[in-house]
């Protein structure tokens, strides 16, 4: 995937050079040492990510590269650079100040003297850069940039969440112009598209579902043009709408003074053999036409595939976990130690010399090197990077462990980032756990983050659904019934301390006052119905825990002991098993009936917020779509399915899934009845746990 061949390479000749942004990102800074350094060097699948930017230039034969950073990273990225094995020229430039994009271009122009790409160096992507660079070769275009599909999510991604800019992107197919790149505030917001843009390309293309992977190729004369502009200071919100724009607008090539830039056509002859006019997008016709043609933005769109940048949290865990699985060779190094009954996921990675101790299981995670792992502990969809401690029975889920970080014994994190250098003290292994976790910052100083805030282990956090999450070691000469009967008791004083803290949700109320919807359960009863009137129409959606309860892997694993001569507790044996995902799919009926018609009764399943209909039958009444009874359930079994929703035509799916939309039956809902689910759960959990006392205590 990132194989490079050596080829031969003149420094003073280069066709491209290649300017590597390796520099601070807000969205990284919570796992960097302070907000200036650059996170160029955090691992991916145990390699420092520049290194994957590296090496998809030096494929593409781009072998003068500059690397742009601040002071506080410059001895780092140099002293990765001395030890890089690599073929291309680089050279390492310090910026004094960093503004925007566009300035940092301004400080490193002296040092380019050719056209040049411009890349992020938290870029991973399995595009051959050949591919790209020789397509910009064909096409020979002004400004070049590179558009990808968003990959999905893996599910990682600590404490903090994307926050991606909608850009819709327009495409003229005939040409793969870049014609339109504008910023979408609102979901589903108008979009006024001028004239002379709809009459110069007619057969643009528009899409909603582009992100910009911020690799821009430029012709030399653009740098003279930044440089002369000092008032652009984003090559992604401001150089690059311009060009595109001016493709459209001719008079913008004067307002703007881009024209004065772009070399005649004249002067071609003694340019070099890199510096073409058509090289430089110029069109050496003549009149009108050429003179709006010469200026082109191409567009490169790669669909599928893995493309992404770790320029947020999650984006970089994302990324971690494909890497990972896509890794050929050894996954974990040959000089790691692995004690018994240790296990390591085909998904997960392990660095050099870590050791990992007695009954620990890594799945869907990366473990750097150097670190040092206790006896029981469970590592799932995480991060970790080199030189971290980690003491016995710790949990991670979904966290980012830095370099040089401690975790004392038996705490459990989950949405987590755990800065450099980070010490969480041991939690006692009696009494219930004591758990961290991202769903309520406001309530769990563990995950309050900000700059110069670091987790430390302060006060339980917010409860993780689950079955029966509370470690219960064995002890030795137990009293039967009123040992249960203790655990019991402290388990309910913790569940119902955590309840009142948290006291009753807000999302349940702004949810039914959003909707009209209107929830009716009751203690014990796990089935949920939600009714709500929607006109002359009467809707019900009914639900109930099992989506949960019936999930893989539920319960928490559990410690099977023994008593030995001595009378002590000895661990024989532990029931693993897989740990549940965050997300879980959701099956729920969906009635909508009417006077003097028959009832819609949908079968519905969702998983990440995805409808999938999976039957559509019409009931004779609202009452046997909605009460249970054995006759109603026969009645139900025997109605025509209705056809595969999927073999529709497209026409009708749409105007389908806008007529359910329209009653509320969407991706709000799905998400709403996962967190009512986990909210409802606990409740009960609680309810169970106080009826298990009454039994053993009367």
């Amino acid at each position: 995937m990132f194989s490079v061949a050596a080829q031969p390479f003149d420094s003073h000749k280069p066709e491209i050079t290649a300017v590597v942004l390796a520099l601070p990102e807000k969205g990284m800074a919570v796992l960097t040492e302070h907000a200036s350094k650059s996170h160029a060097l955090l691992p991916i699948a145990n390699r420092p990510m520049i290194w994957y930017t590296l090496q998809w230039l030096e494929q593409g034969g781009v072998l003068d590269i500059k690397i742009v950073t601040t002071r506080e990273s410059e001895a780092d990225i140099v002293g990765y650079i001395e030890v890089y094995k690599g073929i291309a020229s680089i050279t390492v430039k310090a910026l004094g100040e960093v503004g925007g994009t566009a300035d940092a271009l301004r400080q490193v122009a002296p040092l380019i003297k050719s056209n040049f790409v411009v890349v992020p160096c938290d870029l991973v992507v399995d595009v051959p850069a050949t591919h790209f660079f020789d397509l910009v070769r064909i096409k020979r275009p002004a400004v070049a940039a590179m558009f990808c599909e968003p990959m999905k999510s893996e599910g990682g991604g600590g404490s903090t969440k994307s926050a991606d800019t909608q850009l819709c992107v327009g495409i003229d197919q005939p040409t793969s112009r870049l014609v339109l790149l504008q910023e979408i505030e609102e979901e589903h917001e108008d979009l006024a598209l001028p004239m002379p843009l709809i009459r110069r390309f007619p057969s643009m293309a528009l899409s909603e579902k582009m992100q910009d992977t911020h690799i821009y190729l430029f012709r030399r004369w653009v740098l003279d043009f930044v440089m002369a502009h000092p008032e652009i200071e984003s090559l992604q919100e401001d150089l690059l709408p311009l060009m595109v724009r001016a493709q459209s607008q001719p008079r913008l090539l004067e307002k703007h003074d881009i024209a004065r830039h772009i070399p005649d056509a004249s002067t071609t002859a003694s340019m070099g053999v890199y510096d073409s006019a058509a090289q430089l997008g110029l069109n050496t016709g003549e009149g009108d036409q050429a003179k709006q043609d010469s200026l082109e933005v191409f567009a490169y769109v790669r669909r599928g595939g893995i493309i992404g940048r770790a320029n947020e949290v999650p984006r970089y865990c994302d990324l971690n976990s494909v890497v990972a699985r896509i890794t050929t060779g050894a996954h974990t190094d040959s000089s790691a130690v692995l004690a018994q009954q240790t296990q390591v996921g085909t998904e997960s990675m392990v660095g050099a010399s870590t050791q990992l101790r007695e009954r620990c299981s890594v799945k869907r995670s990366v473990v750097g090197a150097h670190c040092n792992i206790g006896k029981d502990v469970k590592i799932i969809n995480s991060v970790v990077m080199d030189h971290v401690t980690i003491g016995d029975g710790v949990r991670l889920e979904s966290c980012v462990v830095c370099k040089l970080a401690s975790i004392g014994n038996n705490a459990q994190l989950k949405g987590c980032e755990v800065a450099p250098n980070v010490n969480i003290a041991a939690i006692a292994a009696r009494g219930p756990a004591i758990r961290f976790a991202s769903a309520a910052p406001a309530r769990a100083s563990a995950c309050l983050w900000s700059h110069g805030v670091r987790l430390v282990a302060a006060q339980p956090g917010p409860a993780l659904v689950r079955a029966l999450s509370t470690t219960m070691a064995a002890r030795a000469n137990s009293s039967g019934d009123s040992d249960l009967s203790h655990t019991l008791t402290e388990e309910i004083e913790y569940e119902t301390n955590q309840a009142a803290e948290e006291g009753e949700p807000e999302f349940i109320q702004a949810f039914m006052d959003k909707t009209g919807f209107k929830i009716k359960t009751k203690p014990g009863d796990q089935g949920v119905v939600m009714t709500k009137q929607f006109g002359n129409e009467s809707i019900t959606v009914m639900f109930d825990l099992s989506q949960i309860l019936n999930a893989e892997d539920p319960v928490a694993d559990i410690s099977v002991y023994r008593e030995n001569e001595a009378g002590e507790a000895v661990k024989e044996a532990e029931q693993n098993s897989d740990d549940a995902p965050e997300d879980f799919p959701i099956y729920f009926t969906v009635s909508i009936s009417k006077p003097g018609a028959p009832t819609l009764f949908l079968e519905v399943e969702a998983e990440e917020g995805d409808i999938g209909v999976e039957h559509m039958r019409f009931l004779p009444s609202e009452e046997v779509a909605t009460v249970n009874t054995s006759e109603n359930q026969w009645a139900r079994s025997r109605a025509y399915c209705g056809p595969v929703f999927g073999q529709l035509s497209d026409d009708l799916k749409e105007n389908i899934d806008v007529f359910l939309s329209e009653r509320s039956i969407d991706t709000a809902l799905t998400l709403f009845m996962q967190d009512y689910i986990e909210y409802k759960e606990q409740r009960e959990y609680l309810n169970w746990l106080k009826n298990f006392k009454a039994l053993v205590e009367a």
